[in-house]
C-alpha cells in the first residue's frame, strides 16, 4: 500500500478525476463548473494538468487555490436559528480534482484498513448491509421474551461530525493506519490550507482560516471522515476482544457484533447491564477528547430487549443520558424493526410520493413532462426501500395509482386513464412507456441482496445470515426458518427467481451435480432432460471429463444421456486448468448479476405474452419513433396515436359509451383519427404557399373551430399541435395582410370535394375530379 501510495500522480489520474466529476456541480469561488473543463479540455488541457501536477508532486500551492466559499441551505421552512441551516462548502473546481484524484488513489486501500462494522464509501460495501445487520439485531431484540441475559441497542448522533474533526487528530489516525509521511503530508496539506468566505444573497464576504474541521463539498472529505471513525471502531473492538462489551450474536455460531457505523450514524449492541453500560460512556468520552466529536444526547436514544425489566431500562438510559424509546424508528431512513402492519410501516413512502407529486403544478407539464417526473423522481422513491424489503402488493398498486393519476389527470380534475398502468411498464420498443413496474423491480433488488449474499461470503451480513438462517446449507436450499426477520422473509422470498436465471459455469466439476444443479446451456431449467436411468444419485460433473486431457468423454456422454443432451454438453467449453466451478448469471453478457437483467426477466415473467404491440414487426416502427429528432411530446402523441388511444370521438364513446359522437371533419360515424392534427397541417402547407408566392393579401378558410380557437389566442398550449399553430403564426406574420376565417363545409364545397378525392389516392394526382368544374360554376354564379 505505501509504495503505490507514493508514486508520483500521472496526467492520466488528473484526466480521469475531471472527467469523473457530474459536469453542472456548483462552482466555487472560480465560477466555473466541471463542465467548462469537459467542453474546453482540449485547450486547457496543459495548463491546468501542470498546475495539479505541481501541487500532487511537488507541493506547490497557488495563490487562492484552495479558497473556499460557504453556502447556508436551510434545513426547514422559515428557518429563524443559525442551527436551522446547513453550511455547504464550494471548491474551486481545480483544487477539486486534486482533492479527488488523492481520493481515487485511496479508495482501493479501504476495504484492507476499514473495519467490516463500517459501509459508508468503501467499494464493493453497500449501505444496505448496514440496514440488513441493524434490523436482525433489533428483531432478536424485539423477540427475545425469555432468558437471564437482558440486551440493549443505543443509536447516537454525532452533532457538526464533519465540522469538529480536528486536524491533529486525523493526522495520528492517517500515521496509525500504515499511510507513509508523504501521502499524509499531501492530505494535510488540502486539509489546512483552506480559506473560507461566506456568499449570503449572492455577495462573497470575509476571509476566515479554520483551524479544525473537514468541508462537505470536498471529494476527499468523506474518505477522511471515515479513517476518523475507524479509531471508534478500535476502540470497541479492542473492548470486546478484551470482553469487556461482549457485543450481541443473534444466534448460538453467529458472529458477535458490538457497534455498526455508517457516516456519522451509529449504533451501539451490548448488554445491559451497568459496568458495561460504563464502559460505552468510557469509549465515548476517549473518541471525544481525541477526535473532537459530540454526542448529540438529545437525538440519541436506547431501545432494550423484551425481557428487560423496566426499572433496568429507566436506569441505564438516565446512566447514560438518553432518551429510552420502545422502538427505533428509523435507521440509514429505513424502518429499524417491524410490527404488524407493513403498509403502515411503509406509508411514509406514499407521502413522500404524493407530496413530490403536489410540489408540481400538473397544468404546466405535458405528457411527456410527466412521463420524465415519474421516470426520474416519483417512481425512484421507493426504490432504497425495495433493496431490503419486499413492500406490500397493495401498497405498489397505491404508488401505481398515484403515478397514472398524475399521468392523465388535468391537476384535480379526472380524465380518462386510456391504457392499463401494466402495459406502460412494458419496454418502448414492446409499445410501452417504459415505465417500472414495481412489483418486479423489487423482486430484482432483492434478488441482488441474495446474490451478494452468494458472491461475498464472507462479509459481516452473509456470516450474521448464514449462521442464523442456513448454517448447514446453500442458501438455495435454506427455508425462511422459526420466527424470521421481515428482511428476511423478503429476501428468500427472491430465492426461486434467482435460481431460475443462474446456472454452473464448469470448471473442476466437483461441485456440480448432474442430475439435481442447472448446468446445462438450455432455458429456462439448465437441466438435463435425460431420465436417471441408472439412478445415481451423487454423480458429479467432474465424472464426465478426462482428466488428463481436460476433455469431454464421449463414451460416459453416449452411455447416459439422450442427444439433446450430449449435444449441448459438448458445446460447454473446459478450461485447461481444473477451475474451481462458478455459480454465473445467465442473463447477462458477463455473467454478473444486475438488477437490469433480472427486472426484465421478472417483468418478462409476469406479463402476459405476446400482444399485438409486442410482435417482432412493430419494434422497428417503436425504435424509429422514441430515436427520431423530434420534441418528446411528439413522440408522446404518436405513441397515443399508434395505441389508438388518442381522444377521439370514436374511443370517447368506447370509454364512456356515449349514443352518438360524430368526425367533424369526414362525416363518419366515429372520428377515429387525428383531425385537428390534419387540419393544422393543411394550414401549415396554405400558408407556406402563400409566402412562397409573396401573396400580400391572404384568406384562410377552414371548417375545424378547435384550431381557429388555438390560432386566435394567446393562452398557454401544451397540446401536440401546438408547435405547428405557433409556426403558422410566425408565418402569417411575414404576410401584409391575412385573415382566419370560419366557413361550414356547406360554404365551401370545392375544398370539401377535393378533401374527400385526396382521401382516396395513394399518390399525388394532378388530375381533379370531373364534377369540379360544375361546383367552381355555381360558387361564382353565387
Amino acid at each position: 500500500m505505501a509504495e503505490a501510495l507514493q508514486q508520483p500522480f500521472s496526467e492520466d489520474e488528473v484526466t480521469k478525476a475531471i472527467f469523473h466529476m457530474a459536469p453542472l456541480k456548483s462552482p466555487g469561488p472560480d465560477g466555473l463548473p466541471p463542465i467548462f473543463f469537459h467542453k474546453f479540455w482540449n485547450v486547457i488541457k496543459h495548463d491546468v494538468v501542470t498546475c495539479i501536477l505541481n501541487f500532487l508532486n511537488h507541493r506547490i500551492l497557488p495563490s487562492g487555490f484552495n479558497d473556499t466559499n460557504i453556502v447556508l441551505i436551510p434545513k426547514c421552512k422559515n428557518p429563524t436559528l443559525l442551527q436551522q441551516f446547513r453550511p455547504i462548502s464550494l471548491c474551486n473546481v481545480v483544487y477539486k480534482i486534486a482533492s479527488k484524484s488523492i481520493a481515487n488513489r485511496l479508495k482501493p486501500w479501504l476495504d484492507c484498513v476499514i473495519s467490516p462494522s463500517q459501509s459508508a464509501f468503501v467499494p464493493g460495501r453497500l449501505i444496505t448491509d448496514n440496514v440488513l445487520l441493524a434490523f436482525e439485531i433489533n428483531h432478536f431484540l424485539n423477540t427475545r421474551t425469555k432468558g437471564g441475559k437482558h440486551f440493549m441497542n443505543l443509536k447516537l448522533d454525532i452533532s457538526k461530525a464533519y465540522d469538529r474533526v480536528e486536524w491533529p487528530f486525523l493526522q495520528r489516525v492517517l500515521g496509525k493506519l500504515g499511510f507513509p509521511s508523504s501521502f499524509i503530508e499531501l492530505i494535510m496539506l488540502c486539509v489546512s490550507s483552506v480559506k473560507y468566505s461566506f456568499v449570503l444573497n449572492g455577495i462573497r464576504f470575509g476571509s476566515i482560516t479554520p483551524q479544525r474541521g473537514l468541508r462537505q463539498g470536498d471529494p476527499l472529505s468523506p474518505y477522511l471522515f471515515l479513517l476518523c471513525t475507524e479509531s471508534l471502531c478500535s476502540l470497541f473492538r479492542n473492548a470486546e476482544v478484551k470482553d469487556v462489551i461482549p457485543g450481541v450474536a443473534v444466534c448460538r455460531g453467529a458472529p458477535k457484533i458490538s457497534h455498526l457505523l455508517f457516516a456519522d450514524g451509529t449504533m451501539v449492541f451490548c448488554p445491559a447491564n451497568p459496568e458495561i453500560v460504563n464502559q460505552v460512556r468510557r469509549i465515548l468520552e476517549v473518541y471525544r477528547k481525541a477526535s473532537g466529536q459530540e454526542i448529540n444526547f438529545v437525538k440519541s436514544s436506547a431501545v432494550f430487549s423484551r425481557n428487560t425489566p423496566g426499572d433496568t431500562k429507566t436506569v441505564l438510559a438516565e446512566l447514560l443520558g438518553i432518551r429510552l424509546e420502545n422502538k427505533h424508528d428509523l435507521y440509514l431512513g429505513l424502518p429499524a424493526a417491524a410490527f404488524r402492519s407493513k403498509r403502515a410501516l411503509f406509508a411514509s413512502l406514499k407521502d413522500r410520493i404524493w407530496k413530490r407529486i403536489q410540489g408540481w403544478h400538473e397544468k404546466t407539464l405535458s405528457l411527456a413532462g410527466k412521463a420524465t417526473l415519474i421516470q426520474s423522481v416519483v417512481q425512484v422513491i421507493p426504490a432504497y426501500a425495495m433493496s431490503c424489503f419486499r413492500l406490500p402488493k397493495i401498497l405498489l398498486k397505491e404508488f401505481q395509482s398515484l403515478s397514472a393519476d398524475f399521468f392523465w389527470n388535468d391537476g384535480d380534475r379526472p380524465r380518462i386513464h386510456w391504457i392499463e398502468w401494466d402495459k406502460m411498464c412494458t419496454s418502448k420498443l414492446k409499445g410501452g412507456l417504459g415505465f417500472r413496474n414495481l412489483e418486479a423491480f423489487n423482486l430484482a433488488l432483492l434478488a441482488k441482496q441474495l446474490w451478494r449474499l452468494i458472491t461475498r461470503p464472507q462479509c459481516l451480513v452473509s456470516r450474521v445470515l448464514k449462521a442464523r438462517y442456513f448454517p448447514r446449507h446453500h442458501l438455495f436450499e435454506a427455508q425462511v426458518g422459526t420466527r424470521p426477520s421481515f428482511t428476511w422473509r423478503s429476501i428468500i422470498a427472491a430465492r426461486d427467481f434467482l435460481k431460475s436465471g443462474c446456472r454452473w459455469r464448469i470448471g473442476s466439476g466437483h461441485s456440480v451435480n448432474v442430475w439435481k444443479d442447472p448446468w446445462i446451456p438450455r432455458k429456462p431449467s439448465f437441466r438435463i432432460i435425460t431420465p436417471n436411468a441408472a439412478n445415481v444419485q451423487n454423480l458429479q460433473v467432474s465424472a464426465l471429463i478426462r482428466q488428463d486431457s481436460r476433455e469431454w468423454d464421449v463414451e460416459v456422454l453416449n452411455t447416459l444421456f439422450w442427444p439433446e443432451d450430449r449435444e449441448l454438453i459438448q458445446q460447454i467449453p473446459l478450461s485447461s486448468f481444473s477451475e474451481p466451478d462458478l455459480l454465473i448469471w445467465y442473463y447477462s453478457n458477463n455473467g454478473i448479476f444486475s438488477v437490469r437483467s433480472a427486472y426484465h426477466l421478472a417483468l418478462s415473467d409476469m406479463s402476459p405474452a405476446g400482444t399485438s404491440f409486442e410482435r417482432l414487426d412493430l419494434k422497428k416502427l417503436w425504435k424509429n419513433i422514441w430515436q427520431c429528432k423530434v420534441p418528446n411530446k411528439v413522440k408522446i402523441f404518436s405513441w397515443r396515436a399508434i395505441r389508438n388511444i388518442l381522444p377521439t370521438g370514436g374511443n370517447i364513446k368506447k370509454k364512456l359509451r356515449f349514443s352518438e359522437i360524430g368526425c367533424p371533419f369526414c362525416d363518419s360515424e366515429e372520428e377515429t383519427g387525428p383531425a385537428i392534427l390534419a387540419e393544422a397541417l393543411a394550414a401549415r402547407e396554405a400558408i407556406r404557399y402563400a409566402v412562397r408566392q409573396e401573396c400580400r393579401t391572404v384568406f384562410i378558410e377552414g371548417d375545424c373551430s378547435s384550431l381557429l380557437d388555438k390560432i386566435f389566442e394567446d393562452r398557454p398550449d401544451h397540446s401536440v399541435v401546438s408547435p405547428i399553430v405557433f409556426y403558422i403564426k410566425t408565418l402569417a406574420s411575414q404576410i401584409q395582410f391575412v385573415k382566419f376565417l370560419f366557413v361550414r363545409r356547406s360554404g365551401n364545397a370545392v375544398a370539401d370535394k377535393l378533401a374527400r378525392f385526396a382521401v382516396n389516392l395513394e399518390g399525388d394526382s394532378s388530375n381533379f375530379p370531373p364534377e369540379l368544374n360544375t361546383l367552381l360554376t355555381g360558387e361564382f354564379a353565387n
